[in-house]
C-alpha cells in the first residue's frame, strides 16, 4: 500500500470519528429495497410462529412451507404488503396463511383451513383454536377427461380445469363491490398425497389485483385402477364469495367478519407483535 493510500484511509477514519463525536445519525434512513426486505423477513417469520397439530393416529404437525407461495399488494384496500403461504405436513396443504401490513403500520393475519380432519391451531406451541370438524369438502368432476400419466400433461389438464371456474368476491369494508376475481395462470403449490389417493394436486389462486381471495384445489386421483379428478374451493378472504363452473354455481362462502376466534374455515385477527419484531411504521413504503 502506498503512503498516499495509507494517509487517505487515516483521514477518513478521523473524519468518521469527528462525525460520530458531533452526534451524526448512525442509523441512516432505509432504502425502499431495504424496507421491502425487512417487511418480507417480518411477514415470513411472523406466520412461521403458527402451526397446525393434526390428530392421531399420525399426530403430525403441519408447518408453514419454507418457499413463499405469493407476495401481493392490493390497491383496492389499505394494505401495503402481503404474503400467502401454506401449512403442510406431507402432501395436501392443511391450511393457507396470509399476513398483510396495513397503512397505519399494523399487521393482520388470515388463516383459512383446508383440512378434512379435526385439528389444533397453535402459535409458538400454545393452542389458539381447535376445530372438531372438517373445513373443506371435495367433489368429483364427472365430465372431465381422466388424468394423463405424466406430470407435465396433468399440469396442462389442471390449468384447463381451473380455467373453467369463475369466482366472484363481494369485496369492501365500508362499501361492498361485487368483482370477478382473476385466475393466476400457474398454481402456487403442487403436491401429491398417497394417503388420500392423490397422484397430483395443485393450488390455484383467484385474486383481486394479485391479492388472493379464494383458492381452488384440483387433484388427480387413483385407486384400484380407477382414475378421476376432484376439486375443492376455499376462501382466503373475509368477504362473501361465489364460484361457478360452466355457468353453474358450485360453491359459496358467506361473509365472515369475525376476528380473534375461529369461525368455520378460518381464524382471522390482528397479529400480536412479538419481542424482536420491527416497528412496522418505519418500514412502510415511502408513499406512506
Amino acid at each position: 500500500m502506498t503512503f498516499q493510500a495509507t494517509r487517505l484511509i487515516f483521514l477518513v477514519a478521523i473524519l468518521a470519528g469527528q462525525n460520530h463525536a458531533v452526534g451524526q445519525d448512525d442509523d441512516p434512513e432505509l432504502t425502499e429495497e431495504q424496507k421491502s426486505e425487512a417487511r418480507m423477513t417480518f411477514m415470513q417469520e411472523a406466520v412461521a410462529r403458527f402451526d397446525m397439530q393434526l390428530p392421531a393416529p399420525d399426530s403430525v404437525t403441519a408447518k408453514v412451507v419454507e418457499k413463499l407461495l405469493l407476495r401481493w399488494v392490493n390497491p383496492h384496500s389499505s394494505s401495503r404488503d402481503g404474503i400467502l403461504t401454506a401449512f403442510v405436513a406431507d402432501g395436501r396443504p392443511a391450511g393457507m396463511a396470509q399476513l398483510a401490513i396495513y397503512k397505519g403500520g399494523n399487521a393482520v393475519t388470515e388463516f383459512h383451513f383446508t383440512s378434512e380432519s379435526p385439528f389444533t391451531f397453535r402459535r409458538d406451541g400454545a393452542q389458539v383454536w381447535k376445530s372438531d370438524k372438517p373445513t373443506i369438502s371435495f367433489a368429483k368432476l364427472t365430465d372431465a377427461r381422466a388424468p394423463t400419466d405424466t406430470g407435465v400433461r396433468r399440469l396442462i389438464q389442471m390449468r384447463q380445469i381451473a380455467g373453467e371456474f369463475e369466482v366472484w368476491d363481494d369485496h369492501g369494508w365500508t362499501k361492498t363491490v361485487r368483482q370477478q376475481l382473476r385466475l393466476l395462470p400457474q398454481p402456487v403449490y403442487r403436491y401429491e398425497d398417497k394417503s388420500l389417493n392423490v397422484v397430483d394436486g395443485a393450488v390455484f389462486v383467484f385474486a383481486l389485483a394479485n391479492d388472493p381471495e379464494a383458492v381452488v384445489l384440483v387433484e388427480a386421483c387413483e385407486k384400484d385402477g380407477s382414475h378421476w379428478w376432484q376439486y375443492a374451493c376455499s376462501p382466503v378472504s373475509i368477504y362473501a364469495l361465489e364460484a361457478k363452473r360452466k355457468d353453474e354455481v358450485v360453491w359459496t362462502a358467506p361473509e365472515r367478519r369475525v376476528f380473534g376466534r375461529g369461525y368455520m374455515t378460518q381464524y382471522v385477527g390482528p397479529y400480536s407483535m412479538a419481542p424482536g419484531d420491527p416497528d412496522l411504521k418505519s418500514i412502510l413504503p415511502k408513499s406512506d
